[in-house]
Protein backbone atom coordinates (compact mmCIF):
# COMPACT_ATOMS: atom_id res chain seq x y z
CA UNK A 1 0.00 0.00 0.00
CA UNK A 2 2.87 2.65 0.62
CA UNK A 3 5.14 1.44 -2.24
CA UNK A 4 5.45 3.54 -5.65
CA UNK A 5 4.70 1.45 -9.02
CA UNK A 6 7.31 -1.26 -9.56
CA UNK A 7 7.56 -3.45 -12.53
CA UNK A 8 6.38 -6.72 -10.22
CA UNK A 9 3.07 -5.20 -10.12
CA UNK A 10 3.09 -4.60 -13.84
CA UNK A 11 4.31 -8.08 -14.38
CA UNK A 12 1.16 -9.44 -12.32
CA UNK A 13 -1.17 -7.52 -13.87
CA UNK A 14 -0.15 -8.95 -17.15
CA UNK A 15 -0.26 -12.77 -15.79
CA UNK A 16 -3.38 -12.26 -14.31
CA UNK A 17 -4.75 -10.90 -17.50
CA UNK A 18 -3.25 -13.67 -20.05
CA UNK A 19 -4.48 -15.94 -17.73
CA UNK A 20 -8.14 -14.57 -18.04
CA UNK A 21 -7.81 -15.10 -21.65
CA UNK A 22 -7.12 -18.18 -21.59
CA UNK A 23 -8.96 -19.81 -18.75
CA UNK A 24 -11.90 -17.97 -20.45
CA UNK A 25 -15.21 -20.77 -21.50
CA UNK A 26 -15.12 -19.12 -24.64
CA UNK A 27 -11.67 -18.73 -25.63
CA UNK A 28 -10.52 -18.67 -28.48
CA UNK A 29 -13.55 -16.98 -29.22
CA UNK A 30 -13.10 -14.23 -26.60
CA UNK A 31 -9.72 -12.56 -28.72
CA UNK A 32 -11.82 -12.61 -32.15
CA UNK A 33 -14.91 -10.47 -29.52
CA UNK A 34 -12.46 -8.52 -28.45
CA UNK A 35 -11.21 -7.72 -31.94
CA UNK A 36 -14.41 -6.50 -33.29
CA UNK A 37 -15.98 -4.37 -30.27
CA UNK A 38 -12.61 -2.84 -29.71
CA UNK A 39 -10.80 -2.80 -32.94
CA UNK A 40 -13.66 -3.09 -35.93
CA UNK A 41 -16.53 -0.91 -34.37
CA UNK A 42 -14.78 1.88 -33.20
CA UNK A 43 -12.80 2.14 -36.62
CA UNK A 44 -16.14 1.32 -38.38
CA UNK A 45 -18.29 4.45 -36.40
CA UNK A 46 -15.35 6.70 -37.16
CA UNK A 47 -15.14 6.62 -40.84
CA UNK A 48 -18.98 6.74 -41.13
CA UNK A 49 -20.09 3.38 -41.06
CA UNK A 50 -23.47 3.61 -38.85
CA UNK A 51 -23.39 -0.13 -36.60
CA UNK A 52 -26.72 0.71 -34.94
CA UNK A 53 -24.95 1.44 -31.28
CA UNK A 54 -22.28 3.47 -32.89
CA UNK A 55 -24.20 6.25 -30.98
CA UNK A 56 -21.36 5.10 -28.05
CA UNK A 57 -18.97 6.53 -30.16
CA UNK A 58 -20.14 9.61 -31.46
CA UNK A 59 -19.66 12.71 -29.81
CA UNK A 60 -21.51 15.08 -27.79
CA UNK A 61 -21.98 18.96 -27.89
CA UNK A 62 -19.68 20.69 -25.52
CA UNK A 63 -22.89 21.68 -23.54
CA UNK A 64 -24.18 18.06 -23.52
CA UNK A 65 -20.66 16.89 -22.15
CA UNK A 66 -20.63 19.30 -19.06
CA UNK A 67 -24.01 18.61 -18.05
CA UNK A 68 -23.60 14.99 -18.11
CA UNK A 69 -20.44 15.00 -17.32
CA UNK A 70 -19.62 18.13 -14.39
CA UNK A 71 -18.28 15.98 -11.44
CA UNK A 72 -14.72 15.62 -13.98
CA UNK A 73 -14.67 19.20 -14.94
CA UNK A 74 -15.76 20.73 -11.36
CA UNK A 75 -13.15 18.42 -9.89
CA UNK A 76 -10.80 19.47 -12.34
CA UNK A 77 -10.95 23.07 -11.26
CA UNK A 78 -10.10 21.74 -7.62
CA UNK A 79 -7.04 19.88 -8.93
CA UNK A 80 -5.95 22.99 -10.33
CA UNK A 81 -6.88 24.79 -7.60
CA UNK A 82 -4.75 23.15 -5.27
CA UNK A 83 -1.95 22.66 -7.77
CA UNK A 84 -1.53 26.32 -7.36
CA UNK A 85 -2.06 26.33 -3.56
CA UNK A 86 0.68 24.20 -2.50
CA UNK A 87 3.80 23.04 -3.95
CA UNK A 88 4.55 20.03 -2.88
CA UNK A 89 5.74 17.30 -5.21
CA UNK A 90 3.08 14.62 -6.54
CA UNK A 91 3.92 10.80 -6.68
CA UNK A 92 4.45 8.66 -9.50
CA UNK A 93 1.81 6.78 -8.39
CA UNK A 94 -0.55 9.61 -8.79
CA UNK A 95 0.97 10.80 -12.16
CA UNK A 96 0.36 7.00 -13.22
CA UNK A 97 -3.35 7.70 -12.78
CA UNK A 98 -3.04 11.04 -14.42
CA UNK A 99 -2.17 10.04 -17.29
CA UNK A 100 -4.07 7.09 -17.56
CA UNK A 101 -6.85 9.31 -16.87
CA UNK A 102 -5.90 11.68 -19.90
CA UNK A 103 -6.02 9.00 -22.14
CA UNK A 104 -9.28 8.33 -21.71
CA UNK A 105 -10.38 11.67 -21.08
CA UNK A 106 -8.85 12.38 -24.71
CA UNK A 107 -11.08 9.21 -26.38
CA UNK A 108 -13.42 10.49 -24.54
CA UNK A 109 -14.04 13.66 -26.52
CA UNK A 110 -14.33 11.37 -29.79
CA UNK A 111 -16.70 8.88 -28.33
CA UNK A 112 -19.01 8.64 -25.50
CA UNK A 113 -18.52 5.42 -24.31
CA UNK A 114 -15.30 6.30 -23.14
CA UNK A 115 -16.69 8.74 -20.65
CA UNK A 116 -17.16 5.47 -18.37
CA UNK A 117 -13.89 5.00 -18.00
CA UNK A 118 -12.93 8.44 -17.67
CA UNK A 119 -15.16 9.00 -14.87
CA UNK A 120 -14.03 5.77 -12.95
CA UNK A 121 -9.92 7.03 -13.62
CA UNK A 122 -10.65 10.68 -12.85
CA UNK A 123 -11.95 9.86 -9.58
CA UNK A 124 -8.79 7.57 -8.29
CA UNK A 125 -6.56 9.96 -9.54
CA UNK A 126 -8.18 12.90 -7.82
CA UNK A 127 -8.22 10.41 -4.31
CA UNK A 128 -4.59 9.52 -4.86
CA UNK A 129 -3.87 13.51 -5.08
CA UNK A 130 -5.22 14.51 -2.36
CA UNK A 131 -3.54 11.86 -0.52
CA UNK A 132 -0.25 12.96 -1.73
CA UNK A 133 -1.49 16.38 0.06
CA UNK A 134 -1.87 15.11 3.13
CA UNK A 135 1.13 12.88 2.93
CA UNK A 136 3.18 16.05 2.82
CA UNK A 137 1.59 17.25 5.48
CA UNK A 138 -0.89 20.16 4.47
CA UNK A 139 -3.27 18.31 7.05
CA UNK A 140 -3.37 22.02 8.84
CA UNK A 141 -3.37 24.59 5.99
CA UNK A 142 -6.03 22.06 4.27
CA UNK A 143 -9.01 23.32 6.22
CA UNK A 144 -9.22 27.09 5.24
CA UNK A 145 -8.10 26.62 1.38
CA UNK A 146 -10.51 23.49 1.32
CA UNK A 147 -13.48 26.15 2.37
CA UNK A 148 -13.44 28.13 -0.93
CA UNK A 149 -13.04 25.06 -2.62
CA UNK A 150 -16.04 23.58 -1.23
CA UNK A 151 -18.29 26.37 -1.63
CA UNK A 152 -17.50 26.62 -5.08
CA UNK A 153 -18.05 23.19 -5.67
CA UNK A 154 -21.15 22.59 -4.25
CA UNK A 155 -22.32 25.69 -5.95
CA UNK A 156 -21.44 24.69 -9.09
CA UNK A 157 -23.11 20.92 -8.38
CA UNK A 158 -25.97 22.52 -7.86
CA UNK A 159 -26.08 24.55 -11.43
CA UNK A 160 -25.60 22.01 -13.36
CA UNK A 161 -27.53 19.55 -11.75
CA UNK A 162 -30.69 21.02 -12.51
CA UNK A 163 -30.32 20.72 -16.80
CA UNK A 164 -28.92 17.06 -15.67
CA UNK A 165 -32.07 16.47 -13.71
CA UNK A 166 -34.67 17.11 -16.08
CA UNK A 167 -32.19 15.15 -18.86
CA UNK A 168 -32.93 12.05 -16.42
CA UNK A 169 -36.17 12.10 -16.09
CA UNK A 170 -36.89 12.39 -19.91
CA UNK A 171 -34.32 9.64 -20.16
CA UNK A 172 -36.30 7.38 -17.31
CA UNK A 173 -40.21 8.12 -18.79
CA UNK A 174 -38.56 7.32 -22.29
CA UNK A 175 -37.44 4.17 -21.12
CA UNK A 176 -40.49 3.33 -18.61
CA UNK A 177 -42.56 3.92 -22.10
CA UNK A 178 -40.88 2.31 -24.29
CA UNK A 179 -40.46 -1.08 -21.75
CA UNK A 180 -44.45 -1.27 -21.33
CA UNK A 181 -45.29 -1.13 -25.21
CA UNK A 182 -42.28 -3.95 -25.94
CA UNK A 183 -43.51 -5.79 -22.76
CA UNK A 184 -46.99 -5.97 -24.34
CA UNK A 185 -45.91 -7.02 -27.30
CA UNK A 186 -43.56 -9.44 -26.16
CA UNK A 187 -46.25 -11.33 -23.96
CA UNK A 188 -48.88 -11.23 -26.94
CA UNK A 189 -46.45 -13.46 -28.80
CA UNK A 190 -45.39 -15.73 -26.49
CA UNK A 191 -49.49 -16.46 -25.86
CA UNK A 192 -50.37 -16.34 -29.97
CA UNK A 193 -47.27 -17.18 -31.98
CA UNK A 194 -46.33 -20.77 -32.65
CA UNK A 195 -42.95 -21.92 -30.59
CA UNK A 196 -39.82 -22.04 -33.35
CA UNK A 197 -40.59 -19.35 -35.66
CA UNK A 198 -37.49 -16.88 -35.98
CA UNK A 199 -38.97 -13.64 -35.90
CA UNK A 200 -38.54 -10.13 -37.75
CA UNK A 201 -37.21 -7.57 -36.00
CA UNK A 202 -35.64 -3.97 -37.06
CA UNK A 203 -33.33 -3.11 -33.81
CA UNK A 204 -31.19 -5.78 -31.72
CA UNK A 205 -31.74 -3.63 -28.43
CA UNK A 206 -35.76 -5.19 -29.13
CA UNK A 207 -34.48 -8.73 -28.81
CA UNK A 208 -33.68 -8.58 -25.11
CA UNK A 209 -37.15 -7.92 -24.53
CA UNK A 210 -38.67 -10.45 -26.46
CA UNK A 211 -36.41 -13.03 -25.67
CA UNK A 212 -37.12 -12.67 -21.66
CA UNK A 213 -41.04 -12.60 -22.50
CA UNK A 214 -41.20 -14.94 -25.61
CA UNK A 215 -37.82 -17.18 -25.21
CA UNK A 216 -39.66 -20.34 -27.23
CA UNK A 217 -38.93 -18.34 -30.27
CA UNK A 218 -36.05 -17.11 -32.23
CA UNK A 219 -35.20 -13.53 -33.41
CA UNK A 220 -33.05 -12.21 -36.40
CA UNK A 221 -30.90 -9.30 -34.41
CA UNK A 222 -30.15 -10.22 -31.11
CA UNK A 223 -26.72 -9.22 -30.00
CA UNK A 224 -24.65 -6.83 -30.60
CA UNK A 225 -24.75 -5.90 -34.13
CA UNK A 226 -21.55 -6.16 -34.47
CA UNK A 227 -21.78 -10.12 -34.80
CA UNK A 228 -24.11 -9.27 -37.82
CA UNK A 229 -22.30 -6.47 -39.99
CA UNK A 230 -18.99 -8.43 -39.74
CA UNK A 231 -20.49 -11.89 -41.37
CA UNK A 232 -23.37 -10.58 -43.07
CA UNK A 233 -22.73 -7.56 -44.18
CA UNK A 234 -25.53 -7.62 -47.08
CA UNK A 235 -27.96 -8.96 -45.01
CA UNK A 236 -27.16 -6.48 -42.28
CA UNK A 237 -27.41 -3.23 -44.69
CA UNK A 238 -30.75 -5.21 -46.28
CA UNK A 239 -31.79 -5.00 -42.66
CA UNK A 240 -31.42 -1.25 -42.78
CA UNK A 241 -33.26 -0.20 -45.74
CA UNK A 242 -36.36 -2.41 -45.15
CA UNK A 243 -36.57 -0.83 -41.63
CA UNK A 244 -36.21 2.66 -43.74
CA UNK A 245 -38.97 1.72 -46.23
CA UNK A 246 -36.02 1.82 -49.01
CA UNK A 247 -36.69 -2.10 -50.49
CA UNK A 248 -39.42 -2.50 -52.78
CA UNK A 249 -41.94 -5.45 -52.11
CA UNK A 250 -40.15 -5.49 -48.71
CA UNK A 251 -42.41 -8.96 -47.20
CA UNK A 252 -40.29 -10.90 -49.96
CA UNK A 253 -37.23 -10.09 -48.37
CA UNK A 254 -38.20 -10.76 -44.91
CA UNK A 255 -39.75 -14.03 -46.11
CA UNK A 256 -36.53 -15.02 -48.85
CA UNK A 257 -33.42 -13.66 -47.03
CA UNK A 258 -34.68 -13.78 -43.54
CA UNK A 259 -36.60 -16.69 -43.26
CA UNK A 260 -39.80 -15.23 -41.32
CA UNK A 261 -43.42 -15.53 -41.76
CA UNK A 262 -43.57 -13.35 -38.48
CA UNK A 263 -42.41 -9.73 -37.36
CA UNK A 264 -42.60 -6.41 -35.12
CA UNK A 265 -42.56 -3.21 -36.27
CA UNK A 266 -42.41 -0.14 -34.40
CA UNK A 267 -44.81 2.32 -35.56
CA UNK A 268 -42.39 5.26 -36.54
CA UNK A 269 -40.30 3.17 -38.58
CA UNK A 270 -41.28 3.85 -42.42
CA UNK A 271 -41.68 -0.27 -43.31
CA UNK A 272 -44.48 0.04 -40.96
CA UNK A 273 -46.54 3.01 -43.30
CA UNK A 274 -44.65 0.88 -46.61
CA UNK A 275 -46.81 -2.51 -45.21
CA UNK A 276 -50.05 -0.85 -45.14
CA UNK A 277 -49.59 -0.45 -49.03
CA UNK A 278 -49.61 -4.50 -49.21
CA UNK A 279 -52.67 -5.75 -47.40
CA UNK A 280 -52.46 -8.68 -49.17
CA UNK A 281 -49.50 -9.37 -48.13
CA UNK A 282 -48.63 -8.13 -44.32
CA UNK A 283 -51.76 -9.22 -41.67
CA UNK A 284 -51.32 -7.34 -38.19
CA UNK A 285 -52.20 -9.76 -36.04
CA UNK A 286 -51.65 -7.28 -32.91
CA UNK A 287 -51.45 -3.23 -32.69
CA UNK A 288 -51.30 -0.78 -30.58
CA UNK A 289 -50.34 3.05 -30.13
CA UNK A 290 -46.48 1.82 -30.77
CA UNK A 291 -46.04 -1.16 -31.93
CA UNK A 292 -47.18 -4.00 -34.86
CA UNK A 293 -46.74 -7.37 -34.90
CA UNK A 294 -47.34 -9.08 -38.79
CA UNK A 295 -47.97 -12.33 -40.39
CA UNK A 296 -47.29 -12.67 -44.30
CA UNK A 297 -49.77 -14.07 -46.21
Amino acid sequence: MNKEFFIKNIYAALAGITAGIFIHPNFPHNLFCQYLNGIVVPLSAFSGVDIDFAGELNTLSSKFTVITNPSVFLSLCVVFWLALMSKHRISFTTAAWFAATNIYLCLAFFGNRYWYHANALFFIFFASLLNDYLQAGQQQALPKKLKPIAVFYLSAVLLFSLPGIGHLKEFVKSCSEKSEYMERAGRWMRDNIPPGQTIYHRYWNDAPYFIYLNPKDNYINALDPIYMFYRYPREFELLSKLSLGKVDKPYGAIEKIFKCRYGYLNKFEPLYRQALQYPDHFQFLYEDSESAVFELR
